[in-house]
This record gives C-alpha cells, sequence and structure tokens, in this order.
C-alpha cells in the first residue's frame, strides 16, 4: 500500500461520494448530541461517586467521553479507580490525588489513558500511585524503586490522529471480552508495523471517505489490536469510544480500513441513537425471525440495524478504495472479494428491515438512505456480484477461501503468487529443527525459545493442528510475524480434531459422521471436507496463507476400527488426502506433503508402499517427500534392517524422501519411559530445607482455609490434600506434575476462596508447583546421568565430558542417517545447548 502522500495524489473523488455525505451529514447532529448526553451520564456518575474529581475536571465535558470511564463504571465500581482514568486529562499535577489507587491489569501493567502504562510485575492489582512532579509520568508509592517496577512507557497515539492504541492488557478491559463469548482466549499486544498500518487504514479512509473519517476521529478515542481464535472484531457501550479490532481476521490495510469503519461504525450509530425508540414502531429488542421467517437469525431489530448502518459505510469505503486505484495484485483481488461479499450480505439484511410494521418514519429514511448506498455502489459492481461464489464464506470474509473458488484474473504486471514466501528447500534448512509438541502462545518463556531457535539458525518449525489444541501453531504465527525475516520452513500436520476445533469444522462444511472418535477428548478424520477446514484454521494461526509441508498426523487412528481399515479402504483414504495436496500443490498453498506416523518404524514394509502407490496413483511427479517418525538412542528401530535387508532410513534415501526424527531426547523402552537430558543449571535452585519449608506453608494455608469454612471437614479427607502429604515431591514426570496441579490442585485451591485466593495464597501455590517440577526433573536427572554411563558403556555415546546427554542424543541420531532431528526446546537453555547443530553438514 502506498503512503499517504501517494494515496493522496492516486485518488480520485470517490463515486457514492454525495449519498454517502448525506447521510452523514443527516446524522451528524445527532451524533455530536448523543456524545453530550453520554458525556453527561458519566459526569452525573463521577458527581454522585467523586464529586472532587468532577471539580477538578470541570475544564471540559468531552474529557468524560473516555472509554476507560465508561469501562469502570460499567464494571460496577463505585469511585474506587477513577483517578486513575482521568489523571491523564487533569491539567495539572496539583489536581491529581496523591497517592491514589489503580488496578493493573493480567501482565502487571497500570495503565492511565492520555499518560502512558507503569510495569509493576504486579498482575491484577491495586497499587497505590503517585504523580511524579512534572505531571508527564507515574510511580508506585508502595514498591520497591528498581528499574523494573519503574519501567513507565508513554500512551501511543496512532500517527497522525488523537487515537490512543492499546499497547498492553489492562484492568476492565477482559470484561469485554467476556460480553462477546463466553471463555475466549485472546492477546492485546501493540507493534511498530501496527501503529504504521493503522496509520495508513485512516489516512486511506481520509483520502476516499473525509466526512466518515472526520466523524470517526471525534467518536473514538481508543483503538485495541488483539488476537483470539473465538472472537469477532467488535465494538460495546460498555466501551463507549472503543473498537477491538482482530488481527486474526485480518492484517493489512484493507482489512483495517473496513474494520475500523465497521466497529467506528457501530460507536457512530450508538451516539445516534441514543433514543431508539424513535426508529421503530416495535420494540428494539423484537427479533429479526419474527419478521424474515429465518430462525436462525438471533439479532434483534435495532441489532440488524446497527448491522445495514456498518454494512453501508464498509462497502462505501471499499468501493472508493476501488475508485481510487490505490491497491493492486491480490490486494486489488482481496478488496474486490470483500466489496462483494458485504454487498450481498446488505441486500438481504435491508430487505428483512423495509417489512411493513418494523420501522418508523425515522427508521425507514435511515434505511431507504443505506439502500440508495447499496444500489449506487452494486451498479458499479454488477459483473462481480453476478460471478463472485461465497458459498464457502462464513460470518467473517477470508481470503483464502474466496480465492480458493475465486481464481485471481490475469491483470498486467502482476506478480505471481503461486511461490511460498521463503523459498528454502528441505535441503537448505537447519538439521536440527524445533519441534512444538508442549509449546503454547500463553507461555512467554516458550515464545521466547523460539525466537532465540529463529535468531541462532533453526530454520525448521513442526508443529500441529491440535498440539496444545492449537495454540502451538499459534505460537509459531505469532513469533514468525515477529521475525519476518526468519525464512523458516514450517510444517504441520492434519488429522485430528482438538476440542475448540470441532466446532470450526462443523462451521466450515465438515459433516459429523466424519469424526473418528478416538479417545474421550480427541477425534480424527481425514475426509476431504475435513481436511480442507482443518487447514483453513492452521492458516489462520500460523497466519499464513500458505505452509512448507503438510503431514497427515498418526493415520493409524484412522485405519483401525472403521471400515477404511482394509487395504481397499485404505487406499482410497488416502489417494483422496493425497489428491487434495497435490491441488494445494498446484496453488501454492503447500510444497510438500508427506507422513508423521509412530507406528512407521514398525509398519514401514507394508505402509511405505502404500503411502507411494496413492501419491503415484494421483501423480507420476506427486509432492509427498516427508517421513516423519520416533527415533533416539533407545529406539533405533529405524536404523535396523528389516526381512528385505534395508532399514526404514535406507529405503527413504531410495526413493528421495526425507525423514524427520521426533522424539530425540523422550525415549519409550519397555513400558518405561525415559529422558534423554539432563538438569544441571535448573536444579542448583532446589534446595530441600527450603522446598519442605514451601510445603508447609501451602498446606498450612490450606488447612486453614478449610477449618474457616467450617465444613465439618479436616483437611485430610480432601483427596488433593492427601495427595501433598504423600506424593508432592514423589512424581515421575514434570509434565504429570503440571497435569495434576493444572486439573486437580489449582481448581481445589480455587473453589476454597470462591474463585478469587489472596495473593499470598497464590504465590504460595505456585512456588508449591514450581518445586515439585524441580523434584521431578531431579529424578529424571538421576535417571538420565545413570542411562548415560550405560550408554557410553554400549559405546553409542562418546564419554565427552564437555557435551551434555541432549546433545549427544542429537548427534547419535544424525549420525545414524535421519536428514533432520526435532526437538521441543522449551526453554531458551535447550537452544544453546543444541545451536551448534543447527548447521551440521549432511
Amino acid at each position: 500500500m502506498n503512503e499517504e502522500s501517494q494515496v493522496t495524489q492516486q485518488a480520485r473523488k470517490p463515486r457514492q461520494s454525495e449519498p454517502l455525505e448525506n447521510l452523514l451529514r443527516e446524522l451528524e447532529g445527532q451524533v455530536a448530541h448523543g456524545q453530550d448526553e453520554l458525556g453527561a451520564t458519566v459526569r452525573r456518575l463521577v458527581q454522585l461517586t467523586r464529586p472532587d474529581l468532577e471539580e477538578a475536571l470541570s475544564d471540559s465535558s468531552n474529557w468524560f467521553l473516555e472509554p476507560m470511564a465508561f469501562l469502570h463504571f460499567s464494571a460496577g465500581q463505585r469511585g474506587r479507580g477513577l483517578d486513575q482514568v482521568f489523571a491523564g486529562y487533569m491539567p495539572f499535577a496539583a489536581h491529581r490525588p496523591t497517592p491514589w489507587p489503580a488496578r493493573s491489569g493480567a501482565e502487571g501493567h497500570v495503565y492511565v489513558p492520555r499518560l502512558g502504562y507503569l510495569a509493576t510485575g504486579l498482575p491484577s492489582e491495586w497499587i497505590e500511585i503517585v504523580m511524579e512532579p512534572s505531571g508527564q509520568t507515574i510511580q508506585s508509592a508502595g514498591l520497591t524503586q528498581t528499574a523494573s517496577n519503574h519501567n513507565f512507557r508513554p500512551s501511543q497515539l496512532i500517527p497522525g490522529t488523537e487515537i490512543e492504541l492499546l499497547r498492553h492488557p489492562v484492568a476492565w478491559v477482559e470484561r469485554c471480552f467476556a460480553e462477546q463469548e463466553p471463555g475466549p482466549t485472546f492477546d492485546i499486544r501493540s507493534t511498530a508495523n501496527e501503529e504504521s498500518k493503522l496509520a495508513k487504514a485512516f489516512a486511506l479512509l481520509r483520502t476516499v471517505c473525509p466526512t466518515l473519517a472526520r466523524l470517526l476521529e471525534q467518536v473514538l478515542r481508543l483503538v485495541v489490536v488483539f488476537r483470539g481464535e473465538r472472537c469477532n472484531s467488535f465494538a460495546t457501550t460498555a466501551a463507549h469510544g472503543a473498537v477491538f479490532l482482530n488481527e486474526a481476521l485480518g492484517r493489512d490495510e484493507i482489512f483495517l480500513m473496513e474494520d475500523i469503519a465497521h466497529q467506528g461504525g457501530h460507536v457512530l450509530f450508538t451516539a445516534a441513537t441514543l433514543d431508539t425508540s424513535k426508529l421503530f414502531s416495535v420494540s428494539p429488542s423484537t427479533p429479526v425471525r419474527d419478521w424474515s421467517g429465518d430462525a436462525r437469525d438471533p439479532r434483534s431489530v435495532y441489532v440488524a440495524l446497527h448491522g445495514v448502518f456498518t454494512e453501508a459505510l464498509m462497502a462505501c469505503c471499499l468501493d472508493a478504495a476501488a475508485a481510487a486505484c490505490v491497491f493492486a495484485g491480490e490486494q486489488e483481488h482481496e478488496l474486490e472479494g470483500r466489496l462483494a461479499f458485504i454487498l450481498k450480505k446488505l441486500a438481504c439484511d435491508r430487505r428483512a428491515l423495509l417489512k411493513p410494521g418494523i420501522l418508523s418514519s425515522r427508521g425507514q429514511f435511515i434505511v431507504q438512505a443505506i439502500s440508495s448506498l447499496c444500489d449506487i455502489v452494486s451498479a458499479n459492481w454488477i459483473p462481480l456480484l453476478r460471478t463472485a461464489n461465497m458459498s464457502n464464506q462464513n460470518y467473517n470474509f477470508d481470503y483464502g477461501s474466496y480465492a480458493a473458488l475465486n481464481p485471481t484474473p490475469a491483470r498486467e504486471g502482476r506478480p505471481s503468487t503461486n511461490m511460498l514466501s521463503d523459498g528454502r528447500e528441505l535441503e537448505e534448512v537447519s538439521r536440527v529443527g524445533f519441534g512444538c509438541y508442549r509449546t503454547c502462545l500463553a507461555t512467554p518463556e516458550h515464545r521466547r525459545a523460539l525466537k532465540k531457535a529463529l535468531e541462532a539458525g533453526c530454520t525448521l518449525i513442526d508443529t500441529a493442528s491440535n498440539y496444545m489444541d492449537g495454540r502451538s501453531e499459534q505460537l509459531v504465527g505469532q513469533v514468525l510475524s515477529e521475525c519476518p525475516g526468519a525464512g523458516a520452513f514450517v510444517v504441520t500436520k492434519l488429522g485430528y480434531i482438538s476440542p475448540s476445533s470441532e466446532q470450526f469444522l462443523l462451521d466450515h462444511g465438515t459433516r459429523t459422521e466424519e469424526l473418528h472418535s478416538i479417545s474421550a477428548e480427541s477425534k480424527y478424520s481425514l475426509d476431504v471436507d475435513s481436511l480442507i477446514a482443518q487447514f483453513k484454521l492452521s492458516c489462520r494461526r500460523l497466519r499464513k496463507e500458505s505452509v512448507d509441508a503438510v503431514l497427515i498426523h498418526n493415520p493409524e487412528h484412522y485405519f483401525e476400527g472403521i471400515p477404511s481399515g482394509s487395504a481397499e479402504g485404505r487406499h482410497l483414504a488416502l489417494t483422496r488426502a493425497f489428491e487434495l495436496f497435490e491441488d494445494w500443490a498446484a496453488e501454492g498453498k503447500v510444497r510438500y506433503y508427506g507422513v508423521s506416523s509412530n507406528s512407521l518404524v514398525a509398519d514401514w514394509p507394508d505402509m511405505l508402499p502404500a503411502y507411494l502407490g496413492a501419491a503415484s496413483t494421483v501423480s507420476s511427479s506427486h509432492h509427498f517427500r516427508i517421513l516423519e517418525f520416533p527415533f533416539n538412542l533407545l529406539e533405533r528401530g529405524a536404523a535396523r534392517p528389516a526381512k528385505s535387508g534395508r532399514s526404514l532410513l535406507d529405503e527413504a534415501r531410495q526413493v528421495g524422501l526425507v525423514t524427520l526424527g521426533n522424539r530425540p531426547l523422550n525415549a519409550l523402552h519397555g513400558a518405561q519411559a525415559f529422558r534423554l537430558a539432563t538438569y544441571e543449571a535448573e536444579l542448583t535452585e532446589l534446595d530441600s530445607e527450603i522446598a519442605s519449608s514451601v510445603y508447609e506453608n501451602c498446606v498450612t494455608l490450606l488447612s486453614d482455609q478449610i477449618r474457616a469454612l467450617e465444613s465439618g471437614h479436616d483437611s485430610m479427607d480432601f483427596t488433593v490434600m492427601k495427595f501433598l502429604r504423600d506424593n508432592w515431591s514423589g512424581v515421575d514426570h514434570p509434565d504429570l506434575v503440571d497435569e495434576i496441579f493444572r486439573r486437580q490442585f489449582f481448581p481445589f485451591v480455587g473453589f476454597l476462596w470462591n474463585g478469587e485466593p489472596p495473593v499470598h495464597v497464590a504465590e504460595a501455590c505456585s512456588n508449591l508447583h514450581r518445586l515439585a517440577r524441580l523434584h521431578a526433573k531431579r529424578r529424571l536427572h538421576e535417571s538420565a546421568l545413570r542411562l548415560r554411563g550405560e550408554l557410553e558403556a554400549l559405546g553409542l555415546i562418546s564419554e565427552c565430558a564437555g557435551k551434555g546427554l541432549a546433545q549427544l542424543a542429537c548427534e547419535f541420531a544424525l549420525h545414524s542417517g535421519l536428514d533432520h532431528v526435532l526437538v521441543g526446546m522449551r526453554s531458551e537453555r535447550y537452544v544453546e545447548d543444541l545451536r551448534g547443530l543447527f548447521s551440521a553438514s549432511r
């Protein structure tokens, strides 16, 4: 996209400018009146709860339109925290009470609108704050004077506007997300890149729809960019003046311009229509389905009217941008797809509202004006509306889906989009890859480790759609978006259906009968509709339109216990899947495909010919290229000859396949699991006396609370308490410790304190969890040292004091003939230990 000056030079007067300008001018007075009413309401609430602040703020009623003020009162607060909301608006430091209480956000930042953020290290806590004499910064009144404790960062305005961009999760904002859908996960971040793109989007709006841009900049105070898989972009009256944009739905200027018009339009329309009764002849809460006959439509008539207004704004903005010729190539194709999607949606919604008996004369004027706009814009795009295939779209427009059914037309000078972004071949990637099993976006240590690995030269990343219920792919997508020059070769895997993915698949064309249960928590599917939906979701999480390789994930689950278990059924299932993968390869969505299987080492004499036969059936020049399977010091079956005299590694090399070995540090031998790594550095933190003291303190806190509840139970009546007494330091594996604490211990603590344990209790429980993990690591460490001695005696690894067991295990795998080894480097320590192998020679 061009810079603002270039946008201005290229733009010409929008085709639909006059009707849009007339509608907005008609509403402009009502918007101003509504803003005054809303500000007066907040002012009255401040008068009732904090009259001293109302006096200090009397210079401008506009200050009472701060979104955090609406959030404060909608969250049920009664004055505490209002200093934090308004301190940035008071003209003199003397007007700011000292000290005053402020609430930190989920990451420990105290946010003062129009002033900035103070990093305290104390998440979700009330903290006493004082204002520096300059009135430009704040500091905590009661915390130790440390650099980390007093890391103040000023607020950031979107360049060219007076609108703030939220940098961190802040107090009360979480409530906005909870209102959208129960239990969504979200990640609030802002980067210089996002600031730049938002600035360009606002600049484009000012160029193509100047009146709309002016009104939006009058009513908007805050933009929150977040990423969430279960949440749409939104605006809410609970935070009037703020818009929440979900970058998971799009990240370029086209999406941002459309989404700002969409969500900002909701803010405009709310201000213009505070008295909703004037718009309808029926109750504004009347369901649309009572008039449309569509039982699936959950909206009220007022929500539907909001919808047609914002859809009209979106359509006009997109049409104006098209007329200005500011986009080209794939972005131009995306713009046309978005425009066709909105126009078709708008046509349906306005028909429902124009049925007799719903709208008052005032409401009819608005919808008729919108209809006029719709007709004018649609007239410019009749060929597109006739041919655009939207059958694979859902509530939100998805460009990948649109492009699949609506190929990009040939345009002069258009660059090819049939290539992956980095062009890196398998032969060029690092021999040790970053395995993402049990990695998660929500764990900062995992994010740091992956970044460090990329910086150190690790260029192979292996993940899967079901790892951590999709949060592993989210981690990869987030980190790669922050490291655009990494040039990573990304492998993901399809097949397993994790709990959070199932509804997405059903909403995107997968039939229930295609999902086969393989455990209490997992289902599995290789049906074509399911694979298409799985891939779409993976790409969304990875923030990519294409990936380097997709693998079928443990297909043995699909072949066992269902009709396709026969050789014929197996061949049919594989050919259907491989046909789809070949289509993706032709479209540039994948470069290679293959299989990852835990049973391949044992089954390869039968299964490898089956895989290659299916691929050859589909295409003589197929893209089946990758095999992934377990390989480590104790599980060496892939290197052992079969009856044919050749091993799996030999056979793969013979037919030109690339081998990836997983679990190099986690071995299964018989019924026992072994860890092929040691924990010298971490175990220095384990002091037995301190650990016992932490345990005793935690048990005392829980026992005292059990007695305080007067339930009639002794603390040892509870299974969790018995476990602490008997096993807290005796669990064999840190992952099992995590599972026990996550599923049993922490929910029990929450139960005792009704979901909100005091800070000192939460800290004590977290310390106990950390020490229980260290005890488990000590047991693994001791076992690994014994195993190392046995392996050295057998001559499998060298007696090298300067190398750790993890490094020796990976070297063994590579020297055995594997092309690549995938290591779960979930901490920076592992990256540092193995970085010397990233560029190992073949």
